[in-house]
């Protein structure tokens, strides 16, 4: 993100560029405090990301993200 942003600021001008890091800021908080969320009510076992996935979305949301995260 910070390799672009003179492109960026270039671009859409000083205040564009702050409402885009302020957007990308307030997505990149709740993803993280939904994984914390998430992770701290299941026990997390061999698989990693795939298993966070599946335990938390079930089981037809697990078996259709585990044929891409195979290949």
């Amino acid at each position: 993100m910070f390799l672009r942003l003179g492109w960026v600021v270039g671009n859409v001008g000083l205040l564009g560029s702050w409402g885009i890091i302020l957007l990308s800021f307030g997505i990149t908080t709740c993803t993280a405090l939904s994984f914390c969320s998430i992770t701290t009510n299941i026990r997390i076992g061999a698989g990693g990301a795939f298993f966070v996935i599946s335990q938390s979305l079930r089981l037809e949301v697990g078996g259709s993200i585990r044929v891409p995260l195979y290949l």
